[in-house]
């Protein structure tokens, strides 16, 4: 029955997509009778990585379910203020996430002047149930599914829907590290914190997500501007909290206006 919804699987995207099933092996495993080995898939002129599981029986391999339990050994990646625990089959990922993560927190801290860097834990797990997600409120331990228990960007393993789930924790994380501010919906702190968070993710992932306001304030002022700004505001803020942080006036002020 999985072979069969598998099958389905493919004939679907067959005909959603531009796919080629080359065969190409990139990658194998053995540990006597059971086997694991990365099958290359390009699907719109992307090239994926597909991991594939089989049994030897008396007659032979066979292609079984997915064995999670053989997915390498453990190891760790460990970049400035970045640990990342991982299996084999992840080496990869674990590589550009430790790299990515280690700048990001290099970036946000020297804006935000964090009291000091945290050293975040993340660890890779072959769970295709598992939320990208904080272990607890209270430590900064992040798991992470392998992208592989689908198929995963083989050019790209920590791809941009990826990194978009982890920046976007880390930057609501960070901000509240920086000042737990609980902003009074609807005043400006409200919409100037989240602001904040979006201006984040955008410096992380390179990519613009319309925080006009806060661009405006780092280009004018400096990225420190933006610190100031979130450890300035209270609960109740006014948009006037922007004269504090740059010593002029809103009618000075020569800087976008927040989406």
């Amino acid at each position: 029955q999985e072979q069969q919804q598998v099958f389905y699987q493919y004939q679907d995207l067959k005909l959603q997509d531009n796919v080629e099933l080359t065969g190409r092996v990139t990658d194998v495993a053995l540990d006597r009778t059971r086997a694991r080995v990365g099958i290359e898939e390009i699907i719109g002129g992307i090239p994926y990585t597909r991991i594939w599981f089989y049994w030897r029986y008396d007659d032979g391999w066979r292609h079984v379910p997915p064995d999670y339990t053989f997915w390498g050994d453990v190891s760790t990646e460990e970049q400035p203020n970045v640990i990342v625990r991982y299996r084999d089959v992840d080496h990869q990922l674990a590589k550009a996430l430790s790299e990515r993560v280690s700048n990001w927190l290099t970036v946000s801290c020297a804006a935000l002047a964090c009291p000091l860097t945290p050293v975040v834990s993340i660890e890779v797990i072959p769970d295709d149930s598992l939320q990208v997600g904080w272990l607890s409120p209270e430590n900064w331990q992040l798991q992470i599914p392998s992208p592989y228990v689908n198929r995963a960007r083989s050019d790209q393993p920590f791809d941009t829907d990826l990194q978009f789930a982890v920046s976007s924790l880390l930057a609501e994380r960070l901000v509240a590290f920086v000042n737990n501010v609980q902003p009074i919906y609807p005043s400006d702190a409200y919409y100037l914190r989240q602001s904040v968070v979006s201006w984040l993710v955008g410096r992380f992932v390179q990519v613009n997500t319309n925080t006009f306001l806060m661009n405006s304030l780092a280009d004018s002022f400096g990225d420190a501007a933006v610190g100031r700004l979130l450890t300035t505001m209270q609960p109740d803020s006014s948009i006037t909290v922007l004269g504090q942080v740059t010593g002029q006036s809103l009618e000075q002020l020569k800087i976008g206006r927040a989406s």
